[in-house]
Parts: C-alpha cells; structure tokens; sequence
C-alpha cells in the first residue's frame, strides 16, 4: 500500500477497525451518493475525474467485467503504476478493476468488475491524481467478460474543487503534519501531541497544552484571500479551557498579519481579515458569546469573497455571522501557517485540533454544512461512512474528567499526581492514603487498572471546578473481589450535595445519587445483584430533571429528579466516600470517566461496547528506509536490522517486510506498553513463508520462547512453516512453558492471518485467518509478571531468524474475542483509499 499522506490509510483503517472492535461486530460500509445527471465527487483528494459513457448494454449481467482504454500518459497526473485510479458507478458505488496493460501509455487497457451489470445506457467514473493513496487495482484478472455492451468516447477531464491543503493529523507519529493533498504543503510539529481516535473527532487529532505548541506551514499563495479574492478556512476544535484567549490557526505575524481564527474567554469566535497594513486595519466578523463551550468539540468554518464582498462565519455548518469586507488588495506575505497558536507565540491553544482544512475559493454555505455532517471525511457532500459519525462525538464530547489507569505503576504517597487524567483537564489523581495507598500497575478490564483492597485505599483527582456540574455522567469498570460493605464508593464528590456511585445498604447492587443540601436525594438502584470476580460497566447521568442507572448498557433503573447539585468544594475521590474517611472498595476499578452532560442511552451502549485500540501498530507501507512507523500514536517507531539486500516487497495489503532468515528483524522497542505484565494480551499480524527454512523465529514477540517471562508467535521453521503461540514462564528447555499450536502447517508463498490472544484468567488461544485453531489453559501463569528486558520483534528472537514477509502487525494489551479476531481477519482496505 503506497504511504505518504496518512488520511488514505490511517484514517480508513482506523475508523473501520475502531467500529468494528469497538462494537464486537462487522460494521457494513458503504457510500451513498446522489444521481443527478453529475455525480457527486468521490473524494476531494483525488484531483481529476473523467466520465465513460457505456451507450448500450442488451441484457443485465451478473459477475463481469468491462473492458475500457484509458490515455494513463500524462506525466504528474497517475500515480506510476496507476494505483491511484479509483472507478465508481453514477450513484458513487466503488468498483473493483485490473490493469490489462502498462500504466504511462495513451492505450492501458483496464478490466472493471461488475457483480450486478444492469441493461442499458450508463456512466462510469474514473478517478485520479492522488499520489498517496493505496493501489486500488486487483492483483488478478477476472474471469468473465460482458457481452453486447459498447464504451463510448471518453469525456473530457474534470478537475476536484477539493482543498488545496488539508492536515488530517491522523498519521499519529513523528513531526510532521502531513497535507493529504497532492500539493505537499507538510507542517512540522513542534510541541503539540498525538492522540488516540477516541478522543478525536475522526481518526487521530492533536493536543496543544497552551505552551508553545504549534504546527506552522510554511506560505502558500493559496493560503491568501489576495491570490483569488476568496478563500475558505475549516476546523473542528475542542478546548479544555477558557481560560485566555486562544489563535485556532492564523497566518501572518507582527505587523503583517493575514487571517485568524480566534476564540475569546467569553466563548465568543472571530475571525479576523487584514488588509495590507496587515496590523490594525481589519475586517471581522464575530458569534455572540457563549457560541461554544469548553470540552465540546466544534466544526468552525469562514469564506471570505472579496468581491462580493463578503466574509462568513460558521458554527457547526450554520451561518452564525456575516459583514461586508472591502473590494480590493488584502494581505498576502511570507509568513507562515500556524496552527495552535499565531505566528507570534501569543493566544495558544489549550485543547484539540482536528481535519484542517484550506480552499482557494469561497465555499457555499451546503458545502459547509456537507463539510461538518461528513465529521472530517473529504468524500462527496451525500457520502458519509456509516460508522463515522466520529468516535469522538460520544467518546470525547463533554469529557471533563478520564483516568484510563494504565499507568505500569501509581506513587502511593498522597502527594504525586501520578493517576493521569486524559481528558486534558489536568485533574490528575493521586494514589492514598501514603505508603499503604493502591500502586496501580494491577490487570484492569483494559490494560492496567487499579486494585483497592477495602481497608483504606483510594484516589484522590481534585476538587477542580470542572468536576462541579449540574449536568454529568459517571461511568467506570468495577470488578469487585469477595464480600462488599453496605455503601461502598466507586466515586464520590458528595452524596448529600452532589453526586455518588457506589453500592446499596446490602453491599450487593449498585446505586447512585444525585442530590443538593437543600432537598431531600433520590436514589438509583440497580436490578443487578452482582458477583464477585467479575467486570461490570457501571453508569449514572443526571440532565437536570432525569436521573438514569445503567448497568452493562441496559438502563436499569430511572426516577425525576428536578435538583441542581450544589457546587461543592469536596474533593472527588475514587474507591472511597468523598468527604469521610468511609466507604472503601474492595476490587478493581478501570477507565472511569465524568462527562458535563448527561449521555444518551445510545451513547452509553456504545460506550459499554468501545475498546481500546492497539498499543503498537505497523503496516510496513514506508517502503523505503530503515524505519518502520507506529500508527497507534503511542511512537515506537521500528527499526530495520541486518544484511537483506531490500527490506521491502509486496505485502498483504500494499508493502509488507521482507525478513531474509539470516540476520533480518525489526525492532519496536522495550516500551512498558509491550509488557504483559499480569494482565492480557493479543498480539496479531498477516504472514507469508517464500520458503522452508530451517530457522526458529518470531512473527511478532518479545523475548523469544527458550527464555523467560517471554511471549509471542513464533514460526516454527524445522522441515515445514508451523506457526506457534507460547507463554515461557521460565527458560527452556525443558523449563516451563505453555504452547498453542496449528496442527496443519503453512504452504509457501500462502498469506494468512494469525493471532494470539492471552487471557491470564483463562486461555492462549491461537487464531489462523480468523478460526481458532488450538487453545491452551494459562491460568496457572495468572499470577506471573510477564515482564522482560527484551525488545519487541518482528523476524528473530534471539539468535533466530526467519525467512518470511511479515504485514499489519499489532498489539493489544487486552485479549480480543473471537469476534474481534475474525474482524480483524476479514477487515481490507479494499479498493477505497
């Protein structure tokens, strides 16, 4: 798969994946765009299109294909081996094709598929000009060719109306923001950090802490409302606070500044247009106050026609202001873009930025309100993705308050923040009571958790006037452990003046409540009595009028509740009764969030059914070089060992790595991330054998399994390629070790898929193209720390080496099901980009 620009892959594999692993299902995908006699564009990053007229078709067909010639020639214009050439229907469905003959010619002969070919006159699409796209093209004929059908004189090239540039931040390592276009127009990072798609709005976002952090890009013509008298400028933001004013993005500094988009401490937004004294002769055009609010995200969006003239600002794809500008000459100087923060270092940001983007002209107010329902895609204005509707919609939205508890170990001195709050509001938590508090580091529902022994542990995250809300929901994992007092917390603030989730006088069910000191509380009881040892999802939300329990996704219990909880000073605690030294779980607790609104009953289903993504992920489609990038954003980035002549070939999906059997591996790194720990893992990639070594070696593994504390999946190259996974309590042979094996072994030159999933409670199951092909009992190892110094490595493990093609590695700290393994079998980027 070719990569430059991260939107083709990341952000496809990514929000599919996402869907599917987070609702344990197969999402169904599909664009769905309109029939007018001119078709609504494909995808904006693709520059050219041209029509194929077929005139005549006698009788439908099923299962066929085309034969059509296209003039590829153009130097520029088609990637070179016309991998970039998308084919669609009139109503936009994508169609699969095979190149007959040689891309670069006035002649190559391409075959599009049909598995229904209807009668009759119609239209096909090609589209082109997307130099970082993935091949799209099939890597093998079809085997029936349509009869009575006639292709009629190719229609003259279209050029896209897409951005001229466009930063999707969804690459998720390194410093630099790629522009998805073909124009090139990169930014380079400095300070601001990569986040993980459940806080984005699509994909992966960046974070500005509100010092110095900034993307800048360097000038563009394009970039300046002078070049064409018209411009248009779109983003979605969230920040965390108010606080001071914050520059979205602008152009220009000191004394000759362009354009920017501003947010005041009032909520109020401004986007500022100078002419050519570039300093304090400006047109603006302004919301009223209070237009946004802080940890919601917002799609904010102006066009500027001078000619008109004109300046529009829009919010969330409604006109929400306009003023006349003045015909004429604008500022268009040498300054940089910058993103996060203006050009001088003044008004930076403190929250999130996503899918920025920048058109030479004045955009429509339909296409704008396209623009914010596509949620960060650049498909056509009637094309969406059906899951799509942004993880960071329900995920991120009003999330003022995220101890996902994953950290390898907390300081239990009362004092050090070491409980990370990653909701971006900085309410960090700290692990008491001193020297006997909980340490963290424990297997959690996912990853890591917390484990509270019922005596005197807890978390203390602040009393932050953020965590004092009159609407709110708190949701979080619990795993109790034995017997429960009457009372205990999950979280606390205050049950007689603001808000509780913990247990009922039996110690047996959940409760919450949410109350004022001058009004008797109601209370929440849940349904469920539940069992010790086990993980529930736990949720409360309060809209001011409605109180709503849930347990597992399922509303359990509701009651009218006309109160505003009263803005207490009590600190939140975690694990213990807020203002008492009381109330004390027994058990785990993981991923505990508070939202500033109450969430939906659909939301909370969703939010019941989301998992994490992986914590390392490497496609291989760098093609070139000696580093291998991580797309999860956690930046282990691989690198490339040994004396292969070419690292690099064909893979599954796009390129793979190629690994000799010699001295060939690729090492991610010794991060805490790849650490089993005690808790459960997945580790998963496609393989291919090009022969029958005579070499033991890791697909993807750490430690290798002839020494301790070591996992992974290892191609057992003795004779014939036999794919194992193994659990190396201690070094062997014989030493301890636990395996799980295909009994079938693999043909050369044959793709598949593997997986291992490791449940400390229960099995090792090892998957091959999604079937579970052997499980091994592990529990016995549960209370083993699976933690070793060794890198994590795709190729070898120690003194081993295997000779395969290796793609689409991944890791997981947490064990996938079946039906997320099957997915993740059946998951292919197919011919979309």
């Amino acid at each position: 798969m070719k990569f430059k620009h991260s939107f083709q892959i990341s952000k496809f594999k990514f929000q599919i994946l996402g869907a599917l692993l987070a609702l344990g299902t197969f999402v169904a995908i599909f664009y769905s765009l309109t029939r007018p006699a001119s078709a609504a564009w494909f995808d904006e990053l693709w520059a050219y299109r041209n029509a194929i007229p077929i005139t005549s078709h006698t009788a439908a067909e099923n299962n066929v294909y085309v034969s059509t010639t296209l003039d590829t020639s153009t130097a520029g214009q088609f990637q070179s081996d016309c991998g970039d050439l998308r084919f669609t229907t009139q109503s936009g469905d994508l169609l699969p094709y095979y190149i007959s003959s040689g891309c670069g010619t006035a002649t190559t002969v391409v075959h599009v598929f049909f598995d229904s070919f209807p009668a009759g006159a119609q239209t096909l699409y090609y589209y082109y000009g997307n130099p970082s796209a993935a091949n799209g093209f099939s890597s093998s004929d079809f085997s029936t060719q349509a009869t009575n059908y006639v292709v009629g004189t190719v229609a003259s090239q279209e050029k896209s109306a897409g951005p001229v540039a466009y930063w999707s931040f969804d690459s998720g390592y390194g410093t630099v923001a790629q522009d998805a276009t073909q124009n090139n127009n990169d930014g380079t990072i400095t300070g601001a950090t990569w986040q993980t798609e459940d806080q984005c709005i699509s994909g992966k976002c960046l974070k500005f802490d509100g010092t110095n952090d900034n993307v800048q890009v360097a000038d563009n013509d394009n970039f300046s409302a002078n070049t064409t008298n018209q411009l248009s400028v779109e983003t979605w933001i969230k920040l965390n606070s108010l606080n001071a004013r914050q520059s979205i993005i602008s152009k220009g500094n000191t004394g000759k500044y362009e354009w920017d988009i501003r947010v005041e401490t009032t909520g109020q937004i401004l986007i500022y247009l100078y002419n050519p004294s570039g300093s304090t002769s400006y047109m603006v055009v302004g919301s009223s106050t209070g237009a946004i609010n802080a940890n919601r995200w917002y799609h904010i969006a102006f066009t500027v026609n001078t000619s008109t003239p004109l300046i529009n600002l829009f919010l969330n794809g409604i006109n929400i202001g306009s003023s006349p500008t003045t015909s004429g000459v604008y500022t268009n100087d040498t300054a940089t873009v910058n993103i996060g923060e203006r050009a001088d270092g003044a008004n930076d940001v403190i929250g999130y930025i996503d899918d920025v983007k920048i058109y030479p002209y004045a955009r429509t107010a339909a296409q704008i309100k396209a623009d914010y329902r596509s949620r960060g895609t650049t498909k056509g204005s009637a094309a969406t993705l059906s899951s799509s509707k942004g993880q960071g919609d329900f995920l991120s939205n009003g999330l003022v308050g995220y101890w996902k508890m994953d950290e390898a170990s907390w300081t239990n001195d009362c004092t050090a923040t070491s409980v990370t709050d990653s909701s971006g509001n900085a309410n960090n938590g700290k692990a008491c009571p001193a020297s006997t508090g909980p340490t963290g580091g424990a297997t959690g529902k996912f990853g890591n958790g917390g484990i509270f022994d019922g005596s005197d542990d807890y978390v203390e995250v602040g009393g932050a006037t953020n965590l004092n809300l009159s609407t709110i929901t708190i949701s979080a994992w619990i795993k109790p452990n034995g017997a429960q007092n009457s009372y205990d917390r999950i979280l606390e603030k205050n049950y007689t003046t603001s808000y509780y989730l913990g247990l009922d006088s039996t110690g047996t069910r959940f409760k919450g409540i949410f109350a004022n000191s001058s009004a008797p509380y109601g209370t929440l009881d849940s349904s469920t009595t539940f069992s010790s040892g086990t993980w529930y999802h736990v949720v409360i939300t309060h809209n001011g009028t409605t109180d709503v329990l849930y347990v597992n996704g399922i509303q359990e219990a509701t009651q009218n509740n006309n109160v505003t909880l009263n803005e207490s000073a009590t600190i939140v605690k975690i694990g213990r009764q807020g203002p008492g030294a009381t109330g004390y779980f027994t058990g785990s607790i993981d991923d505990v969030r508070i939202y500033n609104r109450a969430l939906s009953g659909v939301e909370v289903r969703a939010l019941y059914s989301w998992a994490p993504g992986p914590v390392g992920y490497w496609n291989f489609e760098e093609g070139q070089g000696t580093s291998v990038a991580d797309r999860s954003g956690n930046a282990n980035t691989g690198t490339w060992a040994g004396t292969g002549t070419t690292h690099w070939t064909s893979g599954k999906y796009g390129k793979a790595g190629y690994f000799n059997g010699t001295d060939d591996d690729v090492n991610f790194g010794t991060s805490s991330l790849f650490d089993m720990g005690l808790g459960n893992m997945t580790l998963e990639a496609w393989a291919s054998f090009p022969s029958v070594g005579s070499n033991y070696g890791d697909i993807i593994g750490k430690g290798g399994w002839n020494n301790a504390l070591s996992y992974g999946i290892v191609n057992n190259a003795v004779g014939a390629n036999c794919v194992i996974a193994y659990l190396a309590n201690t070094a062997t042979p014989p030493g301890d070790r636990k395996l799980a094996s295909d009994s079938a072994c693999t043909a050369v030159n044959t793709w598949h898929h593997y997986a291992a999933t490791f449940n400390r409670s229960g099995n090792m199951i090892l998957y091959v193209d999604g079937i579970q092909k052997a499980a091994t009992d592990i529990s016995s190892y549960s209370a083993i720390n699976f933690t070793n110094a060794s890198s994590l490595l795709s190729g070898s493990y120690p003194g081993w080496f295997t000779n395969a093609i290796i793609d689409d590695v991944r890791i997981y700290n947490r064990a996938l099901s079946g039906v997320e393994v099957r997915a993740l079998y059946s998951w292919a980027p197919g011919p979309v980009g």
